[in-house]
């Protein structure tokens, strides 16, 4: 960890800063390793500190051997004052993203006398950069997910609820080598289907039905997300035109992918296919988002991007057509941009599969 925390003071020592407060759970857990439900972070140029509460007094010097540890009785802010480690700071920053406005109340009290800097993706931009370890665990987290998908697949058939098929999802995920889920599983069919984002009910699968499924599994913290979409019986034309097209943007955006090359534009790409296809209005979201330790991470691949594809960064390619009243497409797939090409983490077939 100690060489993430070099790389933050790096950019401190640009902004020119004393100190960062971090509250971003995810980001505590890049720079220090703690994995608890409730911690903050402070980076000056000579220390870092970790501040949790009692239920984390042994698990934190485990999981955070670089920092130095403070166990709050109250609230996290506490030690801030009482161990005075911003006294010598007069400019501190903080995560404008995440940071609620009680935890900044407490801050002024805490050091009236600093000039505090909102910030915004300054550790985020470095966390886009992965590294072989990082990677390693990214890969397996895929395995993971490919292991568990090709378990459930099998299991799916008319009549089955969308929860069962994430308590499947769940279960073979951990059977096949995730130490957790990445996120609460997508489950959505029939005409829920046309809802990018949504949550699995009791609706049984019928025919006529698109089933989306969107999950990921999870290694050591690392995560990975792929979607795949399987019908129930026999698909009519337009239904197989919306899978057609969807499957030619999702290869389209592998393809075109370069080094350096501006995010919007990859999105731009796929999305003018998409026109082409007829589904211009269809497509209502992004093509795909950083992840690692979070599930979205720079960069943003979306029409107003500002984010540039990097190399070792992972991202996700998911283009969709979502048609109200008649169901939805999602294929998604995840991507190395190694130093010289780009590579699919994800090895799942991409041709329509219809279950009976």
């Amino acid at each position: 960890m100690h060489d993430r925390i070099e790389r933050v003071r790096a950019k401190m020592r640009e902004l020119n800063l004393d100190a960062l407060v971090v509250s971003s759970r995810t980001n505590i857990r890049y720079l220090t390793g703690f994995s608890g439900s409730n911690g903050l972070a402070v980076v000056t140029h000579d220390n870092a500190y970790l501040i949790t509460d009692n239920r984390y007094r042994d698990q934190a010097p485990l999981e955070a051997p670089n920092a130095e540890i403070f166990i709050a009785v109250e609230n996290l802010y506490r030690p801030l004052k009482g161990q005075k480690l911003l006294q010598n700071c007069k400019r501190t920053a903080f995560e404008a993203n995440h940071l609620s406005f009680r935890g900044f109340s407490h801050l002024r009290d805490i050091a009236p006398n600093n000039h505090f800097i909102a910030t915004e993706n300054l550790i985020e931009k470095i966390v886009a950069i992965k590294s072989r370890v990082e990677i390693d665990k990214i890969q397996a987290a895929c395995l993971a997910t490919e292991k568990t998908w090709a378990a459930v697949l099998p299991m799916l058939r008319p009549g089955m609820a969308e929860v069962e098929i994430v308590s499947e999802l769940y279960y073979q995920g951990l059977r096949n080598g995730a130490t957790a889920m990445a996120f609460e599983p997508i489950v959505a069919s029939g005409k829920r289907s046309a809802l990018p984002h949504g949550t699995a009910t009791s609706k049984s699968l019928q025919p006529g039905d698109f089933v989306v499924i969107d999950f990921g599994c999870e290694v050591d913290g690392l995560k990975s997300d792929m979607t795949r979409t399987v019908f129930v019986g026999e698909p009519t034309a337009d239904q197989r035109q919306m899978y057609e097209a969807v499957k030619t943007a999702n290869a389209l955006a592998f393809s075109s992918i370069r080094i350096n090359m501006k995010a919007a534009e990859l999105d731009k790409i796929v999305r003018d296919r998409l026109t082409e296809l007829g589904f211009e209005k269809e497509f209502s979201h992004s093509l795909g988002h950083g992840f690692g330790l979070g599930i979205h991470e720079i960069p943003r691949i979306g029409q107003k991007s500002k984010d540039w594809l990097l190399p070792n960064s992972v991202f996700t390619i998911e283009p969709g057509v979502y048609v109200p009243d008649m169901g939805g497409v999602r294929i998604e797939d995840d991507v190395l941009l190694a130093e010289d090409t780009p590579q699919l983490l994800t090895h799942i077939g991409r041709e329509l599969v219809t279950i009976d």
